[in-house]
């Protein structure tokens, strides 16, 4: 039978017998036709006559009722050269009796005369395909032969007369062979001379506009949402839709009808039945209504499924055959299949119908085989099709590993289908919670865990996971009640659930952080990136790498920083992570590590950092943190030349942000001085000082806020008040992110600044000497022109650390020549405009005029070639005189 159903084509006559080939095929109404001009397009370019020495052949397959005739005899109506038409039918499997069909068809065709008698019973059909071809050569004319249904044709020696027809054709004959499935012919010699051209059943689909062609046929005017919906259910399968249209033209309420045609109705499952599933063996169907308990399926979990049935020769067999199968490759390189919606539904309800028990069953293998392949969204599916009460019980086992795998809101809309006793339970309520902190929901949070924390019966595992879920929103929230909460998880801790471990340690090792305990901190972090491994939790692991690099940073190790940001990268692209927004901290780890030595960052996290991209969206908006953030916007103003001011505005508000929250302090002050130093280097001191006085108001003094005011006011030419703050950072003895080698600097600078040559040199020299190892040569970089002369001055003099400080010095270069010499009395004006004070203070602290202050203003403004204090000061800065 040919693609055209009974139901489906109105007006449709009996086909003709064998003997009669017809030119086109009588049995397809040409006025219910969808003319596919892409297609056309296809056969044509596939059959168009060329200088080959033999002819083309085009090849189109697909199941029953995907439109391979009505295409065919669409496009050949508007053909404008002569062509046959052969449906080859079952007797035609006699090579003899095909020899006859053929001749039939071909000497049939109007204007066209071939010299040549037909086959007769003792004629030998190799030497006849010969003769006709040479017959067909000799008339000169373009001749196309279209044989319909070619997957009735199983007998060899038939096959064999094909093959030959195919291989010896004349330049001036096209074929193209229609089929369910391709038949068993050479094809892989056409492919290979460039002869052949396929039209599969993804070719043969009907797109949005061919289905809305087709659908009009029935007078149907429907919404594009639900011609949509067609189109995605029918995967474009042409029978399908014609049933559709039909299905639904026939009832009143039409969105009822369309939501019914979703679940296969009787004309669907006819159809089905009829023209797909009856040829197939009874072993065949019962492979595929095991098969379809599960939406997609490998060789492996169909072999559990379907004990002793050999997964992959069934498969081969449904492929041989063109069964409408739907395969995809994953990130592993395995081939997953799946069947049609429609047809799958139908599957599934048939197996429920045959044999319940048995369907449940299936549900619940495949569910433990999806949770042993860690798989465990799909897995939950399955139990609550079972509907065997497991549900409570799967979701204490693995309900919090979804959460952790980035899934909370999927699972949180399936918990709407399980029974009201289990949506009441303890452990459902603490999933709710963790779904809600992992939306950054920490109010709906709170309701959830006072919930769970009045149930009456409460196991030892549940609490030790409503204590970490407790510590967390504490410590979102700022509320001080996680310190206590933090001893408590620290000894209720290991549960033997590996998830709920991971987490817990995870949560404690981030508390720690926030608190300063660094050691501690890395040494959690551990410990939970090794429980999360014992379950694959990818995005829990990636998450503890970046918060260890950054954790280990902060503990002043930045070799540990980089490394671990390494680490993460790798497992991160070995897992298919590169979009996950956990990425940030690994990003923010490696781009420090690799900002405070001056060096350019890998490739990986350049792609990263472009993935985060640029952005003015509120901090709340940013998916991976305002720390995050500051530290993209570093590297960002580090790298963007003349367009740097947009990304310190950006890292201005940033920071700002960061300033006024409570979220992970330790990580705000250790910034702070980085920050403030860009600041400096563009001149912007009010910016400095601002957030400096944020960062003390909301946190207190510290080593970081000594530290940036000793930048600030060195940089303003207060030089006894950045000896002031600069002995106050050495007091809070810092280690954060190269703290120490900041104020090293900053001393050596400031002794350069006040003349003490021997003093300036000994702290240049403990800079160096911390910043060997890593090479860390970030906090030299501010003051170029004064240390690159110190550096030239002491030549010789720093011992083993002498190659560091050549190596140093290249990276201190200046290729801006210094503005001429400003005389003393210019010098003290410019430190004082450093520091902001007005012309009338200015003068009054020098005990000189007003006028007078204006009038060496005007030689610091023509020497610098400037004409605003702030510009001045950016000038001096740069050249080392404020």
């Amino acid at each position: 039978m040919s693609d055209s159903h009974d139901s489906l084509t109105p007006d449709r006559r009996l086909a003709p017998s064998a003997a009669i080939k017809p030119a086109l095929p009588r049995r397809v109404s040409m006025t219910h036709l969808v003319h596919r001009r892409r297609l056309h397009l296809r056969l044509s370019e596939g059959t168009t006559v060329d200088h080959d020495p033999r002819g083309k052949v085009v090849v189109v397959s697909g199941p029953a009722g995907a439109g391979k005739t009505s295409l065919l005899a669409d496009w050949g109506a508007a053909l404008d050269r002569e062509h046959a038409w052969i449906d080859i039918v079952e007797s035609d499997n006699n090579s003899i009796v095909l020899c006859q069909s053929l001749h039939q068809a071909m000497t049939s065709a109007p204007d066209v005369t071939i010299d040549l008698p037909p086959p007769r019973p003792s004629t030998t059909a190799s030497n006849y395909i010969g003769q006709l071809c040479s017959a067909i050569a000799a008339t000169e004319c373009s001749l196309l032969l279209v044989l319909d249904d070619v997957h009735h044709l199983h007998d060899g020696l038939a096959v064999a007369a094909l093959d030959q027809l195919l291989a010896q054709m004349p330049p001036n004959l096209s074929i193209v062979l229609a089929a369910r499935y391709e038949p068993p012919l050479t094809l892989h010699t056409l492919a290979l001379e460039g002869r052949l051209t396929r039209l599969e059943a993804a070719d043969l689909a009907f797109d949005f506009h061919e289905t809305r062609a087709l659908v009009e046929q029935y007078d149907l005017d429907m919404e594009p949402e639900h011609l949509a919906l067609i189109e995605q259910t029918t995967q474009g399968w042409g029978a399908l839709i014609r049933l559709a249209a039909q299905y639904i033209a026939e009832r009143e309420d039409r969105d009822q009808a369309l939501h019914e045609f979703t679940h296969t109705p009787r004309p669907v499952s006819d159809f089905l039945v009829g023209e797909v599933l009856a040829a197939l063996s009874d072993r065949l169907q019962i492979f595929l209504m095991s098969t379809a308990v599960v939406d997609s399926f490998h060789t492996e979990l169909a072999d559990t499924l379907v004990d002793g049935y050999d997964a992959g020769a069934q498969l081969d067999r449904l492929l041989k055959q063109n069964f409408p199968l739907i395969h995809r490759h994953d990130a592993d390189h395995a081939t997953w299949y799946s069947y049609h919606p429609l047809l799958r539904e139908h599957l599934r309800a048939e197996m429920n119908r045959v044999d319940k028990s048995k369907y449940l069953h299936l549900q619940l293998r495949a569910a433990a085989w999806y949770e042993s392949h860690h798989l465990d969204l799909a897995a939950f599916d399955h139990v609550l099709d079972a509907a065997d009460g497991q549900t409570e019980e799967f979701l204490e086992r693995r309900g919090l590993g979804i959460i952790l795998d980035g899934r909370g809101q999927e699972l949180i809309g399936r918990l709407e289908r399980i029974p009201a006793e289990v949506a009441e339970s303890t452990v459902v309520r603490l999933l709710h919670a963790a779904a809600a902190l992992a939306g950054r929901e920490s109010a709906a949070a709170e309701v959830y865990l006072e919930f769970a924390e009045q149930a009456a019966i409460i196991g030892p595992t549940q609490r030790v996971l409503l204590i970490a879920l407790q510590l967390e929103t504490a410590r979102t929230l700022d509320d001080s009640a996680y310190r206590t909460l933090s001893g408590r998880l620290a000894h209720a801790l290991p549960t033997g659930h590996p998830d709920i471990d991971a987490y817990s340690r995870f949560q404690l090792a981030a508390t720690l952080a926030y608190e300063g305990s660094f050691a501690e901190a890395q040494s959690e972090f551990r410990r939970a990136i090794a429980a999360a491994q014992l379950r694959g939790r990818s995005l829990l692991i990636v998450d503890a790498l970046g918060n260890l690099s950054i954790t280990a940073g902060l503990d002043g190790d930045l070799d540990a920083m980089g490394a671990h940001a390494t680490t993460g990268l790798d497992y991160a692209d070995a897992h298919h992570l590169a979009q996950a927004p956990e990425l940030a901290f690994i990003a923010a780890g490696s781009i420090l590590a690799t900002y405070l030595r001056g060096q350019e960052i890998p490739a990986e996290t350049a792609a990263i950092l472009g993935h985060f991209g640029d952005t003015n969206s509120p901090a709340a908006e940013w998916p991976y943190g305002v720390h995050a953030l500051i530290v993209f916007e570093l590297h960002r103003f580090d790298t963007a030349g003349e367009d740097r001011r947009i990304h310190a505005v950006r890292l201005r508000d940033a920071a700002m942000d960061a300033s006024g929250s409570r979220a992970w302090k330790t990580f705000t002050l250790a910034l702070l001085p980085l920050v403030v130093n860009v600041f400096l280097d563009i001149g912007e001191l009010d910016w400095a000082k601002k957030l400096v006085d944020s960062v003390i108001a909301q946190h207190g003094p510290s080593g970081g806020t000594h530290l940036a005011r000793a930048c600030i006011h060195l940089a303003a030419g207060q030089l006894p008040q950045a000896r002031t703050a600069l002995l106050a950072a050495h007091t809070a003895n810092a280690t954060s992110l190269a703290h120490p080698i900041y104020q090293a600097v900053v001393e050596a600078r400031l002794e350069l600044a006040t003349g003490n040559a021997n003093q300036a040199m000994s702290a240049l020299t403990a800079a160096l000497a911390m910043a060997e190892p890593g090479a860390t040569i970030r906090p030299f970089l501010g003051y170029a022109t004064t240390l690159r002369p110190a550096i030239d001055n002491f030549s010789g003099h720093f011992g083993d650390l002498e190659d560091f400080a050549q190596h140093l010095r290249g990276h201190l270069a200046t290729s801006e020549s210094a503005p001429t010499l400003l005389t003393p009395s210019e010098q003290k004006i410019l430190r004082q405009l450093a520091s902001g004070d007005t012309t009338d203070a200015i003068a009054a602290e020098l005990f000189v005029s007003v006028n007078t202050v204006k009038t060496h203003l005007r030689g610091i403004y023509r020497k610098f070639d400037v004409n605003t204090r702030r510009a001045a000061v950016r000038v001096g800065r740069r050249h080392g005189l404020v």
